[in-house]
């Protein structure tokens, strides 16, 4: 379960959502790879998590979403390096 600032958790958003008081949970995984083995840091409006790569945990619906704004912005960059090789 993802908890503020102390405590692990994770990203790639599986929607099982429950209602909660901070709006829907979301199940996530972020994958652990050789070049990124370290945990992921997430702060939102001064909520703070620390998101452990490799185990599925419940996050807040925004937290995935900016998991998710991440990973589309560094597939952008890519895009634009490619682009400036050539």
């Amino acid at each position: 379960m993802a908890t503020t600032t102390e405590n692990t958790t994770t990203e790639k958003a599986t929607t099982p959502e429950k209602a909660t008081k901070g709006g829907k949970k979301v199940t996530i995984r972020i994958p652990r790879t050789k070049a990124d083995q370290e945990d992921v840091f997430v702060s939102v409006n001064m909520e703070t998590y620390i998101i452990k790569r490799g185990v599925e945990v419940e996050v807040p619906d925004y937290v995935a979403e900016v998991l998710r704004h991440q990973e589309e912005m560094l597939e952008n960059i890519m895009l634009f390096n490619e682009k400036q090789s050539k």
